[in-house]
Order: C-alpha cells, then sequence, then structure tokens
C-alpha cells in the first residue's frame, strides 16, 4: 500500500490543501478534476518532482522521504516536446544507462516493436500518440511498482487513447502494477480506474471506489425533479444540461425512479456544490 498523508503545496496564485491518498497493489487510481484544480501538483509532490510543503509518504506502513527510495517510479508528464532533437535510439541508450539492470530491453521492444509498431526516428517526427506510446515503452521496461502519468491521454485520438488505456488496464491487472493517472477526460476513467478522486480548487472533495460513487449519485429528469422540490428537497439537487443529479438516498425517500449518473455529471455535481 502507498500512501501520502496530508500533502500540501503552497503557491502565489494556488495552495493544495492537505490532501490524503492510498494506493494499493495492482489498482489503478484516477484523479479528476479541471485543469488548474491540482492533479499535477499532487502527482509531483507525491514523485518527488517537486517538494510538498507538509505531509509524509509512506510504503507498507513505512515512512520513506521519497517513493523512488523503496519502489521502481515509471513517471510520464505531458511535455514530450523537450526531447524533439534527440533520435530515439539516443535517448533509449541515455536511459538504459541510467537505468542499468533495471532496464529490461526485452519488455520495452516488445511494446516499441510489437505492440505499438514505433521506429527510431527523431522524436520530432513522432506525432503525439506516437510519443505516448514511445515514453510508455520506456517508463514501462522498468517493470515499475508504481507507474504515475499525469494526463496521458491528452490531446490523442480516440483509437489511440483506446490502445493506452489497454495497455494500463493489462499492467495492472497482469504484473500487479499499481498506476496513478491524472485526467479530465472522464470517458477514460470510466473506462479502467478502480478508484477516483474527485479534485478541485486544490481540494479533495469526494473520493472512493468508482462503482461506489456511480451508485451513490443519480440523475433525475424534470418530472422526478419536482417531486422533490415539492418535497421541499430542490437545494440538494443540481443542474446539468436538461438534468438533474442528487445523491441516490434522497431521491429513494421520494419513492423517485432513478438513473445512475456519469461520472462527468457526478464532477460537475461536486464542483457546483463545493462553490455553493
Amino acid at each position: 500500500m502507498i500512501k501520502g498523508l496530508n500533502i500540501s503545496k503552497k503557491y502565489k496564485k494556488f495552495e493544495l490543501q492537505p490532501t490524503s491518498i492510498e494506493i494499493d497493489k495492482g489498482e489503478i487510481v484516477a484523479l479528476i478534476g479541471e485543469n488548474g484544480a491540482g492533479k499535477s501538483t499532487l502527482i509531483k509532490c507525491m514523485c518527488g518532482v517537486i517538494d510538498a510543503d507538509e505531509g509524509q509518504l509512506e510504503v507498507d506502513d513505512q515512512v520513506v522521504k521519497k517513493l523512488d527510495d523503496v519502489l521502481v517510479l515509471g513517471f510520464m508528464n505531458q511535455d514530450q516536446n523537450v526531447y524533439n532533437e534527440i533520435k530515439i535510439r539516443d535517448l533509449t541508450n541515455f536511459v538504459k544507462d541510467v537505468m542499468k539492470k533495471k532496464f529490461d530491453q526485452e519488455v520495452y521492444y516488445y511494446y516499441f516493436k510489437e505492440v505499438f509498431q514505433l521506429d527510431d526516428d527523431k522524436m520530432k517526427e513522432l506525432s503525439t500518440g506516437m510519443k505516448v506510446k514511445y515514453f510508455l515503452s520506456l517508463e514501462l521496461a522498468k517493470s515499475p511498482d508504481l507507474l504515475v502519468l499525469d494526463e496521458p491521454t491528452s490531446g490523442l485520438d480516440p483509437i489511440v487513447r483506446d490502445e493506452v488505456l489497454d495497455i494500463l488496464r493489462c499492467v495492472a491487472k497482469e504484473k500487479n502494477t499499481s498506476v496513478l493517472f491524472s485526467s479530465h477526460i472522464t470517458e477514460d476513467i470510466e473506462k479502467i480506474a478502480d478508484r477516483v478522486i474527485f479534485i478541485n480548487n486544490g481540494r479533495i472533495v469526494l473520493q472512493g471506489d468508482k462503482k461506489e460513487i456511480k451508485k451513490k449519485y443519480v440523475k433525475l429528469n424534470q418530472q422526478q425533479y419536482v417531486i422533490l422540490v415539492n418535497a421541499g428537497m430542490a437545494k440538494e439537487c443540481v443542474s446539468i444540461h436538461d438534468y438533474y443529479i442528487v445523491d441516490r438516498d434522497l431521491a429513494m425517500t421520494c419513492n423517485v425512479e432513478v438513473k445512475e449518473a456519469l461520472l462527468s455529471d457526478i464532477l460537475s455535481y461536486m464542483r457546483k456544490r463545493s462553490e455553493d
């Protein structure tokens, strides 16, 4: 079990308030939130890319200064253009030299050649999707205990996104790799996440098992909403497009037949409720 306990970071115009998360072995945990909500800040604090102001990290109930002191970390962020003038072969050899025995060349070539069918071109000659595939091949070659991905599917077309998501699902299930990834694309999280953490304006507004969260919130049509209004529960409902989101338990007290809400609906619900 990997834990980040009361992690906080304050900037001039933004503050990540004390935040605690847990990631179990082989579990896919997704951070959801709008751009600027604090997802990247939390991820960078967890990975030691930036120093948190407060908080601590634990692995199997042992306090550690950095996760990579005891774990093999795989890390990908959104900026894949920094290496544009480098040939893929040269960058791969550099990573291989740094990682030494922790870099499995057979695993790398399996993903690079067989799965993603890439060539040793210059980085600038690759599309956005190809760059994501390449860097994912590099990180998986480390056989990471924890794979951390900051907006890995942002800017990808649906076909490539599905390829990447399938790989993450397989790695978590077959290799028991823990995965922490951030996204504002709720459709991706619907597909593969085990647990979900909603972040809004630097604080967690909801977290838990994805299936349980989806069971907890429901959508109502206009007629169903009127029933709750007449029961004095209008303030508990949030308008989303042409329907309403509300806690399932409240809807059930009024004997309203309901439909399960989408994660995107729940995110909008939690954001609006936190701003009231």
